[in-house]
């Protein structure tokens, strides 16, 4: 399979397309963009961005903004902690026996694996890397089908 341009085909196109005369642009295309963008300039103040808007609505915005900043770090002094961490604490100590299962788990195998490191090591290792190449050759091989099968649809 030959994936590369046909440079004779790419020659033949390209001198077609100089022999083609040039496209000669609407008398009235210059009016009719101009006439865009200046409509496109009287958009609300409200629809613009932020530094569109007037100095004195700019000003009133920001007041607000620091205002509600002001009140929220006021509201947040008055949140008990506490009482948030001790709900937290409740609802994982569901998890926590989950999580001291899985830790024994966890532990078993380690030691398992403390075990039988070197054995371990040499057997598993190969075959991660053996499991590995023929992924990527499946893959190799599933992408080459893929183009053939695109190949032959464009004939």
């Amino acid at each position: 399979m030959n994936y590369e341009p046909d440079k004779d085909l790419e020659n033949l196109i390209q001198e077609e397309l100089h022999h083609l005369p040039d496209l000669k642009a609407p008398a009235t295309l210059i009016q009719r963009v101009n006439a865009r963008v200046q409509a496109g300039e009287s958009v609300p103040w409200w629809c613009q961005s932020w530094l569109g808007w007037p100095p004195a609505v700019k000003l009133g915005s920001l007041a607000l903004f620091l205002a509600l900043i002001a009140l929220s770090v006021f509201r947040l002094s008055e949140v008990d902690f506490t009482s948030h961490v001790e709900q937290t604490e409740s609802g994982f100590q569901s998890i926590s026996a989950l999580w001291t299962k899985l830790a024994a788990l966890i532990n078993a195998f380690v030691l398992l694996n403390r075990t039988f490191t070197d054995h371990f090591l040499i057997w598993v290792l190969p075959a991660l890397a053996l499991m590995a190449f023929a992924t990527i050759a499946a893959g190799s091989g599933l992408w080459r089908l893929t183009l053939q099968e695109n190949h032959e649809t464009l004939k």
